[in-house]
């Protein structure tokens, strides 16, 4: 829309202003916003502040990672992954029960041939269970994290708490990096 700065006799300019009133497309403007990380430190720190739904433990400091050149495709598929994920768990009522948009997300993106998030193959989670198992960084305690969003470029894999349980109010993100199951 176009508004007009200044009185009705002495105007000082016209300026288009987006009207938007969706949140959602209100959320995206803002981040759009923001100077895109160069890094996997700033795309984390990132994430950590856009998704408060998300546990986002310290990543970076992952050798495995920090010996990845960053990339932008990467950084803005981590992002989108990162924001279903946190949108799910916004979805869950206050007792974790599932909302109907948070079935709708089950459906859209952890099912099908071309679902975003996967668990590991029954074979995979047995010759590679050493390497998913995490320690909690919010909390005690290890966590078998099969389940996976991919990108496929590089092969690279976010692996995450799954299932959320009932009392838990966010879910922890426990890897970002090359996929751990290669042979």
């Amino acid at each position: 829309m176009e508004v007009d700065h200044g009185l009705p006799e002495d105007r000082l300019g016209k300026y288009r202003v987006p009207n938007i009133w969706d949140p959602q497309d209100l959320a995206t403007q803002v981040a759009a916003l923001e100077p895109a990380a160069a890094n996997w430190a700033e795309l984390l720190q990132t994430a950590r502040q856009r998704f408060p739904n998300l546990e986002i433990g310290p990543l970076e400091r992952n050798p495995v990672l920090a010996r990845e050149p960053f990339e932008a495709s990467i950084r803005d598929r981590v992002l989108e992954l990162l924001q279903i994920l946190n949108e799910y768990v916004g979805f869950r009522d206050a007792h974790g029960k599932e909302s109907k948009q948070a079935r709708e997300i089950i459906d859209l993106h952890f099912t099908g041939e071309n679902a975003r998030f996967t668990g590991e193959s029954s074979t995979n989670q047995k010759d590679f269970k050493a390497a998913m198992v995490f320690d909690r960084s919010f909390g005690e305690g290890e966590f078998f994290a099969h389940w996976h969003g991919k990108i496929s470029h590089r092969f690279f894999r976010v692996h995450f708490e799954w299932p959320l349980a009932g009392a838990r109010k966010k879910l922890e993100i426990f890897y970002l990096g090359p996929k751990l199951t290669k042979n």
